[in-house]
């Protein structure tokens, strides 16, 4: 059905069964601009989880949560999907947004292959991979108190677009 939310088997070219309600507009992105968004990471996501075990729901989540999917300054003009900010060791290409220094990537990809370095990086890291599993929840809300991401808006995208399903 035209309009019908995708889930996220259907975002690697699976087609479940379509829900008959309206897809979820969340934050100022329309429908349509959520799911070009979600199409085109979710793969990159699923090649994420593979090598760094991060559940691909909660990377694509947190780049929807931190680019507005990718509607964001930061990631038109930074390749910046996650928000990173430049940091003290940051010895790459920066962007000033907002008045703020950000990374700057090459390619989108970069952006999220950076990202699952940074949060393997993280103290906290392995801890959550072993108590999370694919829980999307617990990371979604570890990443929120971490000041990573908008545990809220990770859960509502999850949940809107049956992220799990990616898993």
């Amino acid at each position: 059905e035209k309009g019908s939310r995708i889930g996220g088997a259907a975002l690697l070219g699976f087609i479940p069964e379509t829900p008959k309600e309206r897809p979820i507009e969340l934050g100022e992105v329309d429908a349509a601009k959520a799911e070009a968004f979600l199409k085109r990471f979710a793969q990159v996501a699923v090649s994420e989880h593979k090598k760094f075990g991060i559940p691909a729901s909660v990377i694509l989540a947190c780049a929807y949560s931190n680019s507005q999917a990718g509607q964001r300054e930061s990631s038109k003009t930074a390749n910046n999907f996650f928000a990173l900010p430049c940091g003290d060791g940051w010895e790459a290409e920066t962007a000033q947004i907002g008045g703020k220094c950000v990374r700057k990537y090459e390619s989108a990809w970069s952006s999220f292959r950076d990202f699952s370095i940074y949060l393997r990086s993280q103290e906290w890291f392995g801890s959550l991979k072993k108590s999370a599993g694919k829980d999307g929840r617990k990371w979604a809300e570890k990443l929120g108190d971490e000041g990573v991401a908008n545990a809220k808006t990770m859960l509502k995208v999850m949940e809107a677009y049956r992220l799990h399903e990616l898993d």
